[in-house]
């Protein structure tokens, strides 16, 4: 215990970055909430300042890891910081940085609750880029989702509204089939660990049906982040109704952090495949 009680306190030193986020997150709040008396021409102005420069300093938290931290496991396996991670924590600040220009250029005079919102969405995104473990993806992808909701009905009009309700009702389809596919997975392989050696071992062994329809059902959640069909339905009513800036931002960070996810989902199943395809061919004397 005390052992797991070290490490996380270490893990809280490469933690820096998402840190500053939560900070942000209620500075803005804050912030909103004791300067209801100006007016709302500055207020909006103001906070475009504010989160740009939030995500400039990000950007440079960013910077540091990837100048000097070594890669490894952060919070006991719970997530991993390496390159691949850094680069997609660096995509999602840059991606945040434009659309904030985006709807500064545009003249959207938002509150502080639309910024505190976007800022919780990188947070969500950040932990998505790392996370290694079926329940971390899981809480990272609602954070992110219900922020999307969010901003998706921001505007407040009719059209807004009913955008986002249609947001909500096929994200929660979506979220019910991945929670589901991540416990039929945590069943057969009795771990949460999707890099662990004997996650993708012994969903090689099980029934290929069985395995192959867990797995879909785990990726559901991801795979409507990236629309991919059938999971496609939320696209054009969701980005009709979301403000541009929003979209820009949607089309974008959600969508690389979900892709990289996949891929790190499907390399730990195939390199099980892989390594039983290799042992069989030096077993029956085929060399390359």
């Amino acid at each position: 215990m005390l052992e797991q009680l070290d490490h996380i306190i270490a893990s809280l030193a490469r933690f820096t970055p998402e840190v500053w986020l939560m900070a942000a997150f209620v500075a803005l709040i804050s912030w909103d909430l004791v300067t209801t008396e100006v007016n709302e021409e500055g207020r909006g102005g103001f906070f475009h300042f504010l989160t740009f420069l939030v995500f400039i300093i990000l950007g440079l938290f960013v910077y540091h890891q990837w100048q000097t931290q070594s890669p490894g496991p952060l919070f006991n396996q719970m997530l991993v910081l390496d390159g691949k991670a850094l680069f997609f924590k660096a995509l999602i600040t840059f991606s945040a940085l434009i659309a904030v220009l985006h709807s500064w250029v545009m003249k959207r005079r938002w509150s502080g609750e639309f910024f505190s919102i976007l800022v919780g969405m990188v947070f969500g995104l950040f932990l998505l880029s790392m996370a290694t473990n079926l329940l971390m993806v899981y809480v990272s992808l609602e954070v992110v989702s219900i922020s999307s909701y969010i901003l998706t009905a921001f505007r407040g009009d009719r059209k807004s509204s009913e955008g986002g309700m249609k947001y909500v009702l096929f994200g929660s389809v979506a979220s019910g089939l991945m929670l589901y596919g991540m416990s039929l997975l945590y069943g057969l392989t009795t771990t949460l660990d999707f890099t662990n050696p004997a996650f993708g071992r012994i969903l090689v062994n099980v029934d290929p049906l069985v395995s192959a329809s867990a797995l879909i059902l785990a990726m559901s959640g991801l795979l409507f982040k990236i629309s991919a069909v059938p999971f496609q339905i939320w696209n054009p009513d969701v980005y009709e109704a979301a403000d541009t800036p929003v979209v820009s931002f949607f089309s974008v960070a959600p969508k690389a952090v979900a892709f990289f996810g996949i891929n790190a989902f499907v390399q730990c199943i195939t390199a099980e495949f892989s390594a039983r395809a290799g042992r069989y061919l030096v077993g029956n004397h085929y060399h390359w």
